[in-house]
């Protein structure tokens, strides 16, 4: 029973890890160059990367932070976990 909880979570962050990278891709490559400002967060980190010369992956980040507490309190601890990895790896590879 355990190996499969395991395998269903390296599936899992595998997964995140895909989609982090493809939308970090998406953020750095297409979006922050030529100023198409998307809805959320990363509209606010690029705001911020514009006005303040902020790391747009930096300020998503941050501005996620509250938002993972939140989450976390209502969601629980694996939910909490996902979050997380999926928050810094997308904040990474928006940087990278």
């Amino acid at each position: 029973m355990i190996n499969i909880e395991i395998k269903t979570l390296i599936k899992n962050l595998l997964g995140i890890l895909v989609g982090t990278f493809l939308c970090g891709f998406g953020f750095s490559l297409f979006l922050i160059p030529y100023k198409s400002s998307p809805g959320g967060v990363g509209g606010i980190s690029q705001i911020f990367y514009y006005l303040l010369d902020f790391p747009a992956g930096v300020s998503m980040l941050t501005i996620n932070i509250p938002l993972f507490l939140i989450g976390m309190r209502y969601f629980g601890k694996m939910f909490g976990f996902k979050t997380l990895f999926a928050m810094l790896s997308m904040s990474f590879f928006t940087d990278i």
